[in-house]
């Protein structure tokens, strides 16, 4: 699991966000607000039955900051789909 954070981890850090006809930027916005919401609700879920924020996954206007969360096997959002920039890293 360390090495998987800490590759994940590192990639996440390199990740530009911006506007997406800027030739720099990797990562543009969420198509919607709603979506934006519908994903960081997700990721409030999952932190909540125990899962822990290793770096981003947050909410920034129509952005969402590329991120890391690290879940338990029974964690409930386990069975969702994560549409959005968030890897979820399951031990087991």
């Amino acid at each position: 699991l360390a090495y998987a954070r800490e590759y994940f981890e590192e990639k996440i850090k390199k990740i530009r966000l911006g506007d997406p006809f800027d030739e720099l930027t990797q990562m543009g916005p969420i198509a919607q607000k709603r979506f934006v919401n519908i994903l960081q609700e997700q990721v409030n879920k999952a932190l909540h039955y125990g899962g822990q924020r290793i770096i981003g996954a947050r909410a920034h206007n129509v952005f969402f900051k590329p991120g890391l969360i690290v879940t338990h096997p029974d964690n409930p959002v386990n069975d969702e789909e994560i549409f959005g920039p968030v890897i979820n890293l399951i031990p087991y």
